[in-house]
């Protein structure tokens, strides 16, 4: 008969305890900035999307983008690949330097992703990647996602993030991409307060 009463009690107890730990260390949005466009100047560049970023409780960031091609874009990317193997892309950067992207994901059509840490080379990845291998299978009209997750390497009261759209080509030596066009999205650059 205890057997039997104790079982339910440990088990809401389990329950109980699984319940606080997940929402007691949940982190919440803190901060949010947003931008959106219906034209841009790159002939290679979306022609239609929104860039979101927002900062989180636990000192990092997530950098979101949506993005969609007209035909004319698509034209363009294409005689870019056939005519100079330039491949399209997106790039999110952390123009202070004080970030480190950590994950990055994307419906592009066969991504290539790249973490960078340019100039000066101090404060880890700052700029998050994606390059379309396959811009022939990109298709105009189709919503296609981007986004990156930043985690606070140096203390600052506020992060400030660019988007741009790119045209790559593909450097064996270096083993990456290396940018010959760009072209900054929406309207500009975002900033959000953090904690």
């Amino acid at each position: 008969m205890k057997k039997k009463k104790l079982l339910p009690l440990c088990l809401g107890t389990l329950m109980f305890l699984a319940a606080f730990q997940s929402t007691a260390f949940a982190a919440t949005q803190y901060d949010r900035a947003y931008s959106s466009w219906t034209s841009e100047n790159a002939s290679y560049g979306p022609d239609d999307g929104n860039y979101e970023v927002t900062s989180w409780d636990d000192n990092r960031c997530k950098t979101t983008t949506n993005v969609i091609y007209d035909s004319t874009d698509i034209t363009s990317i294409r005689s870019y690949y056939n005519n100079d193997d330039c491949y399209p892309g997106l790039d999110i950067t952390d123009v202070n330097n004080n970030f480190n992207s950590t994950v990055i994901s994307s419906n592009i059509p066969d991504p290539h992703f790249d973490w960078d840490n340019d100039f000066p080379w101090t404060n880890g990845d700052e700029e998050a990647e994606v390059t379309c291998e396959s811009p022939l299978s990109l298709s105009s009209g189709t919503q296609y996602y981007f986004y990156s997750w930043f985690e606070e390497e140096y203390s600052s009261g506020t992060a400030t993030f660019q988007l741009n759209t790119s045209q790559s080509y593909w450097d064996s030596y270096n083993d990456e991409y290396q940018t010959t066009a760009y072209s900054q999205l929406g309207a500009g650059e975002l900033t959000v307060d953090l904690p």
